[in-house]
C-alpha cells in the first residue's frame, strides 16, 4: 500500500505534531504554575476566603434590682428565593392569605428577578407556624432579633429603640 519512504514521512510528521502538542501543553503549564503562580494564588485565596461581619445583638438591660427592662427575642422573618419558585401566582396567593397582605404586591416582589427578597420581617409566631406548615418551595424563615420591653412602653424612650436593621435610633 504505502511505500516505505511515504510511511516514514507520515510517522515523522505525526511525531512532530505530537511533539509540538506536548510542547504547547508544557509551555502553558509552565506559564500557569511558574509565571502566574502568585497572581493565581491570590485569586484562589479571594475565592475561598470571605470576610463576614457578624454584628452583636443588643444586650439585655436590667434595673438596679435585677428586673429586665428590655431584652432581645428571636422572631422569624420570611424571605423568598424567586429563582427557585416555579409558580409565583400560586405561591403569592398562599403567602397573602397567611401574611394578610395583597397577593399582587407579594407576586411583584417574587417576580423582580433577584435571588433574595424579604417578604415580611419579624413575623408573629402564629404566622410563622402557618408558613412552615405550607412548606412552599423557595420560601423560608430566618430568625432575627427583636427588642422586647417586658413592662410595655415604660422607659422605652429612655432605653432606646432601633430600626428594622438593628441600627440604634434613639436612647441608650
Amino acid at each position: 500500500m504505502f511505500e516505505p519512504r511515504e510511511k516514514r514521512w507520515r510517522v515523522i510528521a505525526a511525531g512532530v505534531l505530537l511533539g509540538l502538542g506536548f510542547f504547547v501543553i508544557l509551555a502553558r503549564l509552565f506559564q500557569l504554575q511558574v509565571i502566574q503562580a502568585a497572581d493565581l494564588g491570590q485569586k484562589a485565596g479571594r475565592q475561598h476566603h470571605k470576610v463576614l461581619t457578624i454584628e452583636g445583638g443588643r444586650g439585655t438591660i436590667y434595673d438596679r434590682s435585677g428586673k429586665i427592662l428590655s431584652m432581645n427575642l428571636d422572631v422569624p422573618s420570611v424571605f423568598g428565593a424567586p429563582r427557585v419558585i416555579t409558580d409565583t401566582r400560586r405561591t403569592a396567593s398562599h403567602l397573602a392569605r397567611v401574611l394578610l397582605v395583597d397577593a399582587g404586591q407579594v407576586e411583584a416582589k417574587l417576580k423582580n428577578g433577584r435571588d433574595f427578597v424579604w417578604l415580611e420581617r419579624r413575623l408573629a409566631p402564629d404566622k410563622a407556624e402557618r408558613l412552615r406548615a405550607l412548606s412552599l418551595p423557595g420560601i423560608g424563615l430566618i430568625p432575627e432579633a427583636r427588642h422586647f420591653y417586658p413592662n410595655g412602653t415604660l422607659l422605652a424612650h429612655v432605653l432606646g429603640f432601633a430600626s428594622i436593621d438593628n441600627e440604634g435610633l434613639e436612647g441608650l
